[in-house]
């Protein structure tokens, strides 16, 4: 082979290479709108229609359906981490910290709701998905430590437990669906009705 031809050889499996990604690309974008849509149950006719690329090629960059749910969720969890760092004086007074983590959440929930959704309907059927679901719950977890971390420091054991419990119950996503859908409230109201709940938990008056 000449010099030529190997170069001219590279640069088509080059070539295709960045195709074959581009197109790898586009199937998890559609798995990612589907999931964002709160379509759960994808399959490659769908996604080969979403992403203009063939069912045939859908399979041969995913070995099974399970591969490209489990791809999603992943990508998921890529932008869910981008959209869930939280910007806030831990410093602050609780009133400050309060009213600024909870503006985040609420608006999170409202963004994140179907891809929520989509992952807990998952996590029921698929162990890999559970186990990104407990990890992400933990690390929700783990921001409320931080951000009540003066509320908490002086507690007993068995009392911070029960407190971080019950926080995490005030200030969780399905607290939210339930005071929003079931109870009718908008942002605002939910925002009121989690702060009265918050100082409730920790024993502190409203400003505090």
């Amino acid at each position: 082979m000449s010099p030529g031809n190997a170069g001219i050889d590279a640069a088509s499996a080059d070539g295709r290479h960045l195709r074959a990604q581009r197109n790898r690309d586009l199937v998890v974008d559609a798995i990612l709108d589907l999931f964002e849509e709160g379509v759960a149950d994808i399959d490659a006719a769908t996604l080969a229609e979403r992403s203009g690329v063939s069912v045939r090629s859908v399979y041969r960059y995913f070995e099974d359906r399970e591969a490209l749910v489990l791809e999603g969720v992943a990508r998921h969890g890529q932008r869910l981490a981008e959209q869930l760092g939280l910007d806030l004086d831990l410093s602050a007074p609780l009133a400050e910290r309060l009213e600024g983590f909870l503006a985040f959440r609420i608006d999170r929930y409202r963004r994140l709701e179907r891809l929520i959704e989509v992952t807990r309907y998952l996590a029921y059927r698929l162990p890999e998905v559970a186990d990104t679901f407990a990890q992400r719950r933990a690390w929700v977890r783990t921001q409320l430590v931080e951000v009540f971390a003066p509320e908490l420091a002086d507690r007993a054991p068995e009392e911070r437990h029960r407190l971080l419990a019950s926080l995490d119950v005030a200030t969780d996503f399905d607290s939210w669906r339930l005071l929003s859908a079931a109870h009718g409230m908008d942002d605002a109201e939910v925002r009121s009705t989690m702060t009265a709940m918050v100082h409730a938990v920790l024993g502190s008056a409203p400003g505090a």
